[in-house]
């Protein structure tokens, strides 16, 4: 109706004739415009709700208050009226539309409802500001807070390093004066210093002594030796020569000149004991000039009234490996001390300490030689072997400790076949020794082995 106000202007003329008509044509006219203006409000309506519901859903889960909760119902209350205005006009039929177009156009029953809608909009988005504002004023409280906490705090540090700088300077002063002191008796401290240098060969040496003292055997080795050598030297001029055994000499030749560890058992027939003495002695006397460490132990003469014991034998083999060697005590203090050695220790103990020693060397040859201990358990076949498998151990742990140990046992008795029966080592050599064949009466005559002839054993040399 954009000239309606003309045409009213000119219905004028002749209102008796044509207002009635033009009446009615304006009537229609505006039903349908109202019509066009209701559907064209109620899509915009709609769209402006779902925009606000958009908005406010925000605002109500940031700030969820008592006020902002009856803004929330407020709202939504008036959007549900306003769909059931929406869906009444919707559901109506194409007369009612227009019927409804006429008498009920969109500024009269739906537009109250509408401004409802953009009133409780409007009133959530104003709390949810306060709140955005009270929440901003508390972040402002709480920052004064912290600057004012950063400002004491910053006091505190200014007054901390003002303490530092006076507790350096009172730590220079000492510390200047400290070494002042210590120049001056500089002179005092290198003396100390040397004094105690020196004092610690002095105290290895006074501690080796008293564990030598402690360990000292009952017999001195260097004796049983030479007492040995007498016998075995008195035993050539009364027996008969005889041709070395061609297996024994071969073996006792694999053995001294073999590279690695090895056990070398020598194992002594019946009534052949004064020939594995003169065998021993010899075997002895090949290796001593050598460069490397020979220890023994020989069995005690029969006149002795002390008993033997395998712990004296263990302490008689410490006792000549450390004097051998003094290094071993130098190197290794915390575990060879006087204390350690004073105490009572048990055969076990004293064997632990054996091993641990002559892993230690480079290179040693031992010879034993204990008739004495295999008479006193001639009738403990089990101790024979459990004798002959700890000298088996003591070889197989130098040689895997990196050590060379060559160890030669004369074993008497029936105890070695039950060691060779159950043993696979490959560091073994056994060999045996028998009595010579008996001479007729009437060959039997005294001969000498004459001056300068040695026995096939000792033209071999130790070869490493």
């Amino acid at each position: 109706m954009y000239y309606g106000n003309v045409l009213d202007m000119l219905a004028q003329h002749h209102p008796e004739y044509v207002a009635l008509a033009w009446g009615t044509v304006k009537l229609i006219f505006t039903g349908i415009l109202n019509h066009a203006t209701l559907v064209c409000q109620l899509s915009q309506a709609l769209a402006n709700i779902g925009e606000a519901l958009r908005q406010t859903k925000l605002s109500a889960e940031l700030y969820q208050t008592d006020h902002m909760r009856q803004a929330m119902a407020r709202l939504y209350a008036h959007i549900l009226l306003f769909f059931q205005q929406a869906l009444r006009w919707y559901t109506m039929g194409p007369a009612g539309r227009a019927f409804s177009s006429i008498f009920k156009p969109f500024d009269l029953d739906y537009k109250d409802t509408v401004e409802q809608i953009n009133l409780c909009s409007h009133t959530v988005n104003d709390i949810a500001s306060v709140s955005s504002r009270a929440e901003i004023r508390d972040i402002h409280i709480t920052v004064q807070m912290q600057m004012k906490q950063l400002q004491e705090r910053d006091k505190k540090l200014h007054e901390m390093q003002l303490q530092l700088k006076e507790i350096q300077s009172k730590i220079d002063s000492s510390t200047s004066h400290v070494l002042q002191v210590a120049s001056s008796h500089k002179t005092i401290t290198e003396s100390i210093h040397m004094d105690v240098i020196d004092m610690k060969p002095r105290i290895c040496d006074i501690q080796f002594s008293k564990i030598l003292g402690v360990l000292t055997p009952k017999q001195c080795p260097e004796q049983m030796l030479q007492r040995a050598q007498s016998l075995a030297e008195r035993s050539r001029q009364l027996s008969t020569s005889i041709k070395d055994s061609a297996s024994l000499l071969r073996n006792l030749g694999r053995w001294v000149s073999g590279e690695g560890s090895s056990l070398f058992i020598v194992r002594v027939g019946p009534r052949a004991e004064v020939k594995a003495k003169e065998f021993v002695t010899d075997v002895i006397d090949l290796l001593q000039p050598t460069p490397y460490g020979v220890i023994w132990s020989l069995s005690q003469l029969r006149a002795h009234n002390s008993t033997p014991s395998m712990k004296d034998v263990l302490k008689s083999l410490i006792f000549q490996a450390l004097r051998h060697d003094q290094s071993l005590l130098s190197n290794h203090l915390d575990q060879m001390n006087i204390a350690k050695f004073q105490a009572d220790h048990t055969e076990s103990e004293w064997a632990v300490l054996l091993s641990m020693i002559f892993s230690k060397l480079s290179k040693c040859f031992i010879v034993i030689e204990t008739e004495d201990l295999f008479q006193m358990h001639r009738n403990d076949t089990e101790w024979g072997r459990r004798f002959l498998a700890f000298f088996q151990g003591l070889v197989d742990h130098a040689e895997s400790s990196g050590s060379m140990l060559k160890v030669l046992v004369m074993s008497y008795g029936t105890t070695l076949p039950v060691l060779q029966g159950t043993s696979t080592k490959q560091n073994r050599i056994v060999s045996s020794l028998q009595r010579p064949p008996p001479v007729p009466p009437r060959l039997r005559r005294p001969m000498t082995r004459p001056r300068g002839t040695r026995p096939g054993w000792e033209n071999l040399r130790p070869k490493f």
